[in-house]
């Protein structure tokens, strides 16, 4: 390649780092700022609970052999892929991606169908899409809402989610990401739902594995879940949520 080519070639390669870090990635925290601030206290307090919640969980009886079998062994697999991705759901809806947040979460909310499925349903049917009837009733019409959101052919939803970008008869979108109060709100909801439900399974599921006799050491640990919920209805408006 000639030394001409060469400098062209660094150029663009320089300006599509630029491109990333200074215009795309630029705007997240200053979306994280803003989104903060629309949760509320309340949120943000009971998030950091149920994460802490969820390590106790993990770490109470690791290394120590318990009752297993194939449901077992699926429910365990579940709640780890779960909380593998629990920062990766926050950063999604705190930073103002919402439509890659949609499709992620959508699979958080099968997790917790999964969850529920498996252990009504000992002869499901292995490689099938979890069934949402087995997930709370209350909480089913989030499904349609995020597969709506998520379906890359509702332009309408896509159209809503970006910035626009116009100037006299141009009309465009401007690719950072844009804040949009309601919708931040709705999706950290659901992904405190998704949360609450899993933490709540994988209770039951360390006493499927060492009997009932473990709740017994996790008496501060559900207090904090019990008033982190107390306080998202009184001061969230929860008894309206997922």
């Amino acid at each position: 390649m000639e030394a001409p080519q060469r400098r062209k070639v660094k150029a663009l390669l320089e300006a599509g780092m630029d491109f990333e870090g200074r215009v795309l990635l630029r705007y997240g925290p200053e979306v994280r700022e803003r989104s903060k601030v629309a949760y509320g206290s309340a949120r943000l307090d009971a998030r950091m609970q149920l994460v802490a919640v969820a390590w106790r969980l993990m770490e109470i009886r690791n290394g120590v052999p318990g009752s297993t079998s194939p449901e077992i062994e699926e429910r365990l697999a579940l709640v780890t892929a779960f909380y593998q991705g629990v920062p990766v759901i926050e950063s999604l809806i705190s930073e103002g991606q919402y439509i890659k947040t949609a499709a992620a979460i959508k699979q958080d909310y099968e997790i917790v169908a999964r969850l529920h499925e498996v252990r009504a349903n000992p002869d499901r049917e292995y490689g099938k899409t979890p069934q949402v009837r087995y997930a709370p009733e209350h909480s089913r019409r989030i499904y349609g809402q995020l597969n709506d959101m998520a379906h890359i052919t509702r332009h309408d939803l896509i159209w809503e989610a970006l910035a626009k970008n116009e100037s006299g008869e141009a009309r465009g979108f401007d690719v950072f990401p844009r804040f949009l109060a309601d919708t931040a709100v709705a999706l950290y909801d659901v992904h405190l739902f998704t949360l609450f439900e899993v933490v709540r399974q994988h209770v039951m599921l360390l006493s499927d594995m060492y009997s009932k006799n473990v709740i017994d050491e996790l008496d501060l640990e559900l207090q904090m879940v019990l008033v982190a919920a107390e306080r998202l209805e009184q001061e969230a408006g929860w008894e309206r949520r997922p």
